[in-house]
């Protein structure tokens, strides 16, 4: 690039044509551009740029970035019901993946609250553990299931409900978890 003056002088550079606000100049990454299409096409007569399109790992690394987000979308999603639920008592639910997640938490001032989540509709295996992964410091042996119902959720058909129990520095956890979230939004 640092030559193009000069080959602009000498009448040696070549104008991107399909730039027509301003002029731009062609520069050496167009020259290797077609160099490198010459090799690869190499027998064939013509250049080619197949190489030069997505791959199979450019789609695994979409895939895989896809899911990430997606994950950590959940969580922060999850974390924001339970803040919400935690600091006024009422239940919250938010639609995820086609089916209704509530939270809802009964707290009583500086000691343990009690935590419920409620799934309605057939969830994977794996989307459940997603959701009750997203309470921070609250391991997967502390989660039960409750089928006969708590507090004010009452399961409906297809609906499931876990619960667990939070110790108030966990509590400050979610809260402080979420802000920054919210701050992160």
């Amino acid at each position: 690039m640092q030559q193009t003056p000069d080959e602009v002088r000498a009448s040696g550079a070549e104008p991107i044509r399909s730039l027509s606000d301003r002029l731009w100049w062609k520069c050496d990454f167009y020259r290797q551009l077609q160099a490198e299409a010459l090799r690869h096409g190499r027998g064939t007569g013509k250049p080619s740029t197949s190489h030069l399109l997505p791959q199979q790992v450019d789609a695994d690394r979409l895939t895989a970035e896809t899911a990430a987000l997606a994950v950590e979308a959940t969580r922060t999603m999850i974390l924001g019901l339970v803040a919400r639920s935690l600091i006024d008592g009422k239940a919250y639910a938010a639609f995820l993946s086609g089916h209704i997640i509530t939270a809802l938490v009964r707290a009583k001032d500086g000691g343990e609250a009690y935590l419920a989540i409620a799934a309605e509709g057939f969830i994977q295996p794996r989307m459940i553990a997603l959701i009750l992964s997203a309470v921070p410091g609250i391991g997967e042996s502390d989660w039960q299931a409750e089928p006969g119902g708590v507090s004010d959720i009452e399961p409906k058909e297809g609906q499931i409900i876990w619960s667990t129990m939070i110790p108030p520095d966990i509590q400050a956890r979610i809260l402080e978890l979420a802000e920054t979230a919210d701050e992160d939004l």
